[in-house]
C-alpha cells in the first residue's frame, strides 16, 4: 500500500510542448490503456516526461544503462578468465571444481538476463509510434516507456472498484477508470 505522504495525484495526460495535439491525445490514450487509469496517485519525486522534462541522469549513468548487458558480459568473461588462470597456476582439482562452478553460475546468470530482455513490455500503438517519429522523437518506444513509468501506480494501488477523482483526492488510494477508446 502506498503511503499518503510524499505522493501526489496525477491525471494521465501529456502536455509536452514539443508534441502535436494529436500525438498528445494518442499517447494519453495508450498510456491509459497500459496503466488502466485516468488518474493515479504516485510518489512526488517521479519525473514528469509528459511535461517535456528530460531524464535527470549523468552521462555515466546513461552510458551504463545503455550498455548494461554488454558490460555485464565483459565482467562475466573476466571472472571466467580469472578462474581459468587460477586453475592454470595452481594445478589443483579443487580449483578446477571452483572454476566450473563459477562458469556454470555465470552461464545461468547470463541466461536469466536474456530472459529478462525478451520479456514482453508495453508498447504503444503503431499509429502512436509513427506520430512520435513525425514529432521528432528519436526513440519513440523508450519515450513511451518513460511516460508509462511516470504514471504507473505503485504496486497494489489500483483496485477494481473505481471511484471519482474527488474521492481519490480525499485520500482513497484507488484510481479513476474510464471507458477508453481503442487506439486507432
Amino acid at each position: 500500500m502506498v503511503s499518503k505522504r510524499n505522493t501526489e495525484v496525477r491525471r494521465v495526460e501529456v502536455t509536452d510542448a514539443g508534441l502535436s495535439p494529436v500525438t498528445k491525445r494518442k499517447l494519453a490514450d495508450d498510456i491509459g490503456q497500459v496503466v488502466g487509469c485516468d488518474v493515479v496517485q504516485v510518489p512526488t519525486d517521479r519525473e514528469h516526461p509528459s511535461r517535456g522534462e528530460r531524464p535527470r541522469s549523468s552521462i555515466l549513468l546513461t552510458t551504463w544503462s545503455t550498455n548494461k548487458l554488454f558490460l555485464r558480459h565483459v565482467g562475466a568473461t573476466l571472472v571466467v578468465l580469472a578462474a581459468v588462470v587460477g586453475v592454470a597456476i595452481t594445478h589443483s582439482w579443487l580449483m578446477v571444481g571452483l572454476a566450473l562452478a563459477v562458469i556454470a553460475g555465470l552461464a545461468l546468470w547470463i541466461v536469466s538476463l536474456v530472459f529478462g530482455l525478451i520479456e514482453i513490455g508495453e508498447r504503444p500503438h503503431p499509429a502512436t509510434l509513427a506520430a512520435l517519429e513525425e514529432d521528432g522523437i528519436r526513440d519513440p518506444e523508450q519515450h513511451f516507456s518513460r511516460l508509462v513509468a511516470e504514471f504507473a501506480p505503485p504496486r497494489h494501488a489500483c483496485r477494481e472498484d473505481r471511484v471519482t477523482i474527488e474521492e481519490m483526492i480525499a485520500g482513497r488510494l484507488v484510481v479513476v477508470g474510464s471507458s477508453r477508446r481503442q487506439p486507432t
